[in-house]
């Protein structure tokens, strides 16, 4: 792996396998983060039409919802569960998909293909998840909610996360 920034990872090598110890490699980096999270690039460049990405997100991790004008966006989960959110447009909880380890017998894949506000609930202590979507890479094709709560404000986004712990319960 070649650092590129304190939290991503390039795989060396365009033909790349993903160990036991690549995960753990990338565990071990992502808990020395400010953020506690970590993604290795399959993906030799951020203008390659696929990207593919294994990403270890802590409990607790803040994913404000988002969507994607013109991509769609896979999920399979590694290691740990999680709760993906489908929201409308203002804001109200649409849909809430529980995933999963393959082994644990449940959901461990999801595909959105829909441009709709999105986001997780980490429920383990930490997820590992592989994530396959179309290049290149733009911030710009990225849209956040503007009625989820602001990064930065801790208080706002607990009771986010309070809000998705509780939701259909």
């Amino acid at each position: 792996m070649i650092k590129q920034s304190d939290e991503v990872y390039v795989a060396k090598d365009a033909n790349t396998t993903v160990s036991r110890g690549t995960v753990e490699l990338l565990k071990s980096h992502a808990r020395n983060t400010t953020r506690g999270r970590a993604r290795l690039c399959l993906h030799q460049s951020s203008q390659e039409a696929v990207h593919e990405m294994v990403i270890v997100h802590p409990h607790g991790a803040y994913i404000p919802p988002h969507k994607h004008e013109t991509k769609s966006e896979t999920i399979l989960i590694l290691e740990g569960k999680c709760d993906y959110f489908i929201f409308s447009e203002t804001g109200e909880i649409e849909r809430k998909i529980a995933l999963c380890t393959s082994s644990e017998g449940g959901a461990f894949l999801f595909r959105l293909t829909e441009p709709l506000y999105h986001s997780l609930l980490i429920r383990s202590e930490e997820l590992i998840f592989l994530e396959i979507t179309k290049g290149p890479f733009s911030r710009e094709e990225t849209k956040f909610a503007p009625w989820a709560p602001d990064a930065g404000s801790t208080e706002e986004v607990e009771k986010f996360h309070a809000l998705l712990a509780t939701w259909g319960a």
